[in-house]
């Protein structure tokens, strides 16, 4: 008993902990939401975005439910969501949104957008739709959202259709009925504003939703304009403007006047009908003409007649002769009459000239004539001739002279030249048809062909047995000509040769030793040419070749050594068609003599050199050696027969050694260098230059025998260059040679300074040797700059001036002393020059070399006076420390232009142009060079180089500036230039570069314009490229690692979100995970941008990637927790404040009766305890109803003991005993006494729960 009642209150212990922290951990999971649009429009297809917010602090939400109220319809496929991992699907009239994970897809915490698209009733008034939750832990909760339907747009569409008659129509009625159809989703009434002069307003008969409809009836002729106004049932009207409609009764009356009935037409077969209409409303009718001879058919319409108004409609199509019925039918639109009918007949004559034929004296076709003159006479058969037409040669016409009578045309062509003409004659009649005979032709030559024989040519010889006989005849006129070719006298051959085209035959049968004639005649239509051409036949024999060698060089090496013995090989050649009946004689010689060679003469049998053969004969040493020396030689081979002519064959032999010089240059330099010399040496213009060579064989043995003249090649740089000069010099036994060389003179008072390079090479022998020296000449070189002189413009004044500061320079390499300026300008020349008031120019005392003075010569004033090409003389004279003169004379000019004068005269190289100012503009400029593409950093410095040209024809002052955005501020230098003619100049343009500007492209521009007008501009245009700098680079990355976080963070959302199977077709969570998936792809693109240091595509995709974790946020915003927010309960609140005030009443039950006192019960003794028992006794005195304690031992006859109150009916009675205990001061104590009184402990037990 006593291990009973331990165990019960441990149990009891163990129920109250459970239910404290049950109590502690439940709680209602919450969530806020909101949607917009608020308001839609009847009738129309709209987005409507929920937005959920999981406000819960602990729990996800898995499944997100919109209940569409009646009359929205969800349109398919329109739902999207930022929440990731959900999957949607829809049965009306509910949209779900599910998880795919078992984590949620609205974490708590945040929130997220559901998107779709829904059909909006037509009506009007407020609509709720439900939304409800589900969370992590299966709870649910709902909330409504309500939005208003209105309707704002006023009917639409508002068109006429049948049976209305069309607008601006005519109708022949006293009625006409008005349909309308619209567009419109909540339609009322349709108001017909009808005026006929006077306004009404008609009530519409309502068709459906669609269509209106009103019959306007007794209504008089006259025109009816309306509209038609057709109202909502939210006040909208819509109205499309006004139609009109004419009502006609009456028909038009025609009255036809002209032709006249019966009337003949013999002048045109497309004759005019005219008449007059008249109608009581219409003001413009359509009316048709028509003609009958045998079928009606029309023949014009005029749809815009004028009422009352004389009208002429011309027959559109020729009519063929005969007799014709017409008549003229109008109609106003609703009423159509028809005049009365008349005749006329149509005889027109329709027939051209014929037989046009040419007559004398006009010569035959394709006849010549050898007049410069020639008379085109026509005849022709016509009954009403009216004009001639003569086309000469498809380039002229002519009109000729006719007699009508006679039926012939004439015409009198004179100072034509020799040619071939083709000519055609038209014949016209009054009726105008034209009359053609085809082309003729006429030939005109006035001069004589020539012939040119080009074989054989005059006074030859051959020796073939045969001949080609060519040649070319040409003839002003003549195609073909025909050509006779007579042989020695004798005709022989004809021919029919075209014009100036090569002709050739072959004539045979000759024998050698003869001589022959030949006569060739060639003939046109008028004249006859001849040439002629004389030749011979004799055999033919040529030295083919000479071949020689030399002892100890290959054959025809073309080199020797002095006094070599020589081999000679001749070699005879037959080159003709006939033998040699006799001997020939071959003889050699040396530089064209015959005694230097030895034995030099050899006889050739004739039998050796029949037709086609070849003769050889060698000549072993037959040069004198005496003769063979340093040089060049000809070695000549001649033949003679008196069967054949002369021939001679020359070869020539250098002779030379193949054993070179070595030449080296000891020293050089000039007179006034002799004391100090050096090398190069510095000589002055005029002064010499000594030079000394060591030359040596190959084999270092000194050359001592060049007592030759060497050649020198100077390469200088001024005044001339490639010069040849020719020094002596002797040598002595070690092989040195002294030179001297006169430097270059001074030339017109000016050189150019500088080193000089000579290039020796020396022959002799068949030696060569090759060196070069150098020399540096010194001098002064003055030149002169006129700073300031540009092209003037006079503007339309009487003057224009300039102010020119002269500059002075030196680019020699020696200074020059006590220079001298002078200036001028043609005298009468409409330019004056003058110095200002604080001008000046003095002589320069000294300038070094290389320098400029540009303060000596200053403030000179030209002005001008006159147009034209003007001249500036400079002349700078100096001289040097040996007071050698120097100067340096120069003629600028510039051009004076007038661009205020009507027309201004520009001369420009003795060139003068007249323009008219309005399109007259001296002044261009152009952009030359530019970078295209700027690289920066944001809040740098970006520095451009940019060239401007002066493309105008007169001086400007140009200036530069930059467009480009995030720019705060630039400089350009220099600020302004002053440009001459095609002088170009470059700014720099530096720019500074905002601080805060995004990375990227940006699109700017250079402009180059003209001080004073910026319309006189060039633009190019260049791209700012922006990239990051290391401090952004680093936020950028940081940024990066940061929407990885995000990205990781929402992905595992979206997975717990999964596992819940309320939210498996949840869109929201659906198009966060399609979300999710495109930022991951993206966050791989920009790790892949900033790997490749591509920081423009990385903070691209960056940004993108911001949005997209922003829209993902969104959509998962409901299923997060967020703090603060209105909570809304849900369906389950129900369930946990049940269960809360359940547990609630157990608790307060049970500490009522432990700790207040029962009236009638001990905890010892049982019910009804002693009247002075203490207070705790009486607290701990509890039997409950739910429990059945009993106390053993106890007589149920003690009916004094049974207990009262609630808890008297239990069935027990417990016997009460005398009780002793004892207080002590601490209630805490007292209950822990309690608790271990064992008497106490074996009071209790647990029958039941």
């Amino acid at each position: 008993m006593k291990g009973l009642a331990k165990r019960g209150r441990i149990i009891t212990v163990s129920i109250l902990m459970t239910i404290l922290t049950f109590l502690v951990s439940i709680h209602a999971s919450n969530f806020s939401s909101q949607i917009t649009n608020t308001t839609l429009e009847s009738g129309t297809t709209e987005q409507l975005n929920f937005t959920v917010n999981n406000t819960d602090p602990q729990l996800n939400i898995t499944e997100v439910n919109i209940t569409l109220p009646s009359g929205f319809s969800f349109i398919s496929e329109s739902n999207q969501t930022s929440a990731a991992d959900t999957s949607f699907y829809t049965v009306s009239p509910n949209l779900t949104w599910t998880n795919t994970t078992s984590s949620g897809f609205i974490q708590n915490g945040t929130e997220e957008y559901f998107l779709f698209n829904v059909s909006v009733p037509s009506g009007t008034g407020t609509y709720n739709f439900t939304l409800t939750v589900k969370f992590t832990d299966n709870s649910i909760n709902s909330t409504n959202l309500t939005i208003t339907v209105l309707d704002t747009i006023p009917p639409a569409n508002i068109i006429p259709s049948p049976p209305t008659p069309a607008n601006n129509s005519v109708i022949n009625a006293d009625y006409f009925e008005i349909n309308i159809t619209f567009t419109e989703v909540n339609p009322d009434t349709c108001i017909l504003e009808l005026n006929n002069g006077t306004q009404a307003n008609y009530t519409m008969t309502m068709l459906g939703n669609y269509a209106c409809y009103f019959n306007a009836t007794n209504q008089s002729e006259g025109t009816r304009y309306y509209s038609v106004y057709i109202n909502d049932t939210s006040g909208n009207t819509g109205w499309n403007g006004t139609w009109f409609v004419t009502l006609d009764r009456q028909y038009p009356l025609i009255n036809l006047q002209s032709p006249a009935n019966n009337t003949v037409i013999n002048s045109t077969r497309t004759p005019s009908f005219t008449f007059n209409v008249t109608d009581n409303l219409a003001s413009l009718l359509s009316c048709t003409l028509y003609l009958k001879n045998g079928t009606a058919n029309a023949y014009g319409t005029n749809s815009s007649v004028l009422n009352d108004t004389p009208t002429t409609i011309t027959a559109n199509t020729p009519l063929i002769n005969g007799t014709y019925l017409w008549w003229i039918t109008c109609s106003d639109g609703a009423n159509e009459n028809q005049s009365e009918i008349r005749n006329i007949t149509i005889d027109v004559d329709d027939f051209p000239p014929t037989n046009i034929i040419p007559s004398p004296p006009t010569p035959a076709n394709n006849s010549y004539t050898a007049k410069t003159w020639i008379l085109i006479n026509i005849t022709f058969s016509e009954v009403n001739p009216d004009s001639c037409l003569l086309e000469w040669n498809n380039q002229t016409n002519y009109t000729m002279n006719i007699n009508k009578t006679e039926r012939y045309c004439w015409y009198n062509l004179t100072n034509l030249t020799d040619g071939i003409y083709t000519y055609s004659v038209y014949v016209n009649d009054t009726f105008g048809n034209l009359g053609w005979n085809g082309s003729w032709i006429a030939i005109i030559e006035t001069t004589a062909p020539s012939v040119t024989i080009t074989s054989p040519v005059n006074n030859t010889n051959i020796s073939r047995s045969y001949i080609n006989i060519s040649f070319t005849a040409t003839d002003a006129v003549a195609p073909t000509m025909n050509c006779s070719i007579y042989i020695d006298g004798n005709y022989s051959y004809n021919a029919s040769v075209a014009n100036a085209t090569p002709y050739s035959l072959i004539h045979t049968g000759l024998t050698p030793g003869t001589t022959h004639n030949i006569t060739i005649n060639c003939s046109d239509a008028n004249y006859t040419a001849t040439a002629f051409a004389v030749f011979g036949v004799y055999p033919d024999l040529a030295i083919e070749s000479i071949i020689w060698n030399s002892t100890g060089v290959s054959p025809n090496d073309n080199r020797t050594t002095q006094g070599s013995k020589i081999t000679i090989t001749v070699t005879v050649n037959n080159t003709g068609d006939f033998n040699i009946s006799n001997n020939v004689t071959l003889v050699l010689k040396w530089d064209g003599y015959t005694n230097r060679v030895i034995n030099g003469t050899y006889e050739i049998p004739a039998e050796s050199l029949t037709n086609g053969s070849k003769y050889t004969v060698i000549f072993y040493d037959v040069i004198n050696t005496s003769y063979v020396t340093f040089g060049s030689h000809t070695i000549t081979a001649e033949i003679s027969t008196n069967e054949s002519e002369a021939t001679t064959s020359n070869n020539i032999l250098n002779n030379e050694t193949i054993v070179g010089y070595n030449i080296t240059v000891i020293n050089s330099y000039g007179w006034a260098s002799w004391i100090n010399s050096s090398y190069p040496a510095k000589v002055d213009p005029n002064e010499q230059v000594f030079f000394n060579i060591s030359v040596t064989y190959a084999n270092g043995e000194p050359a001592t025998d060049l007592n030759i003249s060497l050649n020198f090649e100077i390469s200088e740089t001024s005044p001339s260059s490639g010069r040849t000069y020719t020094l002596s010099a002797t040598g002595n036994s070690s092989g040195y040679y002294w030179f001297n060389l006169t430097a270059p003179n001074l030339a017109n008072g000016f050189i150019q300074p500088g080193i000089y390079t000579l290039k020796l090479n020396i022959t002799k022998n068949n030696y060569t040797g090759i060196s070069s020296l150098t020399f540096n000449l010194t001098a002064p070189r003055l030149g002169s700059n006129p700073i300031g002189l540009y092209d003037l413009d006079l503007q339309g004044g009487s003057s224009a001036y300039q102010i020119v500061n002269i500059t002075i320079s030196n680019t020699g390499n020696k200074p020059a002393s006590n220079i001298e300026i002078k200036y001028w300008t043609d005298s009468n020349s409409g330019v004056t020059i003058s110095l200002i008031s604080w001008g000046h120019c003095w002589n320069i005392t000294s300038l070094g070399a290389g320098k400029s003075n540009s303060t000596a010569c200053i403030g000179i004033k030209v002005e001008a006076t006159s147009t034209g090409t003007k001249h500036f003389y400079i002349n700078v004279t100096g001289r040097d420390a040996d007071s050698r003169l120097y100067y340096n004379y120069a003629d600028y000019t510039f051009t004076v232009l007038d661009s205020g004068n009507q027309s201004t005269t520009q001369t420009t190289d003795q060139t003068s142009t007249n323009q008219p100012s309005s399109s007259f503009s001296p002044y261009a400029i152009e952009i030359t060079d530019y970078p295209s593409e700027l690289i920066a950093h944001p809040g740098e410095w970006v520095l451009a180089k940019v060239k401007v040209k002066n493309t105008g024809n007169l001086s400007l002052t140009a200036k530069a500036t930059v467009v480009v955005p995030y720019i705060e501020s630039f400089t350009v230098t220099p600020e302004e230039k002053t440009l001459a003619i095609g002088e170009e100049t470059e700014f720099t343009i530096n720019m500074s570069i905002q601080s805060d500007i995004e990375v990227g492209n940006y699109i700017g521009t250079f402009k180059a314009y003209k001080k004073g007008n910026e319309d006189i501009s060039d633009e190019k245009a260049f791209t700012l490229k922006i990239i990051p700098t290391d401090e952004t680079i680093e936020e950028i990355n940081s940024t990066l690692l940061n929407y990885f976080e995000e990205f990781e963070s929402l992905k595992s959302l979206l997975e717990s979100l999964k596992s819940e199977k309320e939210f498996e077709n949840n869109t929201n969570i659906t198009k966060a995970k399609s979300l999710i998936t495109e930022i991951e792809d993206l966050l791989k693109k920009a790790n892949v941008s900033l790997t490749n240091k591509d920081y423009v595509t990385a903070q691209s995709l960056i940004s993108l990637i911001g949005d997209k974790l922003n829209a993902t946020k969104e959509l998962l915003k409901p299923f997060q927790k967020i703090k603060g927010g209105t909570t809304v309960k849900g369906t389950s609140e129900w369930l946990i404040w049940t269960l809360i005030i359940f547990i609630a009443i157990i608790v307060i039950f049970f500490v009522y009766y432990i700790f207040l006192s029962h009236k009638g019960y001990h905890p010892k003794y049982g019910y009804k305890p002693v009247k002075d028992s203490s207070e705790l006794i009486k607290r701990f005195t509890t039997r409950m109803k739910s429990l059945r304690i009993t106390r053993k031992g106890a007589s149920k006859s003690d009916k004094e003991n049974i207990p009262s109150g609630p808890l008297a009916y239990t069935g027990d009675y417990v016997k009460h005993r005398s009780l002793e205990y004892s207080y002590t001061k601490n209630f805490k104590e007292r209950i822990k006494k309690f608790f271990k009184r064992e008497k106490q402990k074996k009071l209790w037990e647990f029958s039941s729960f």
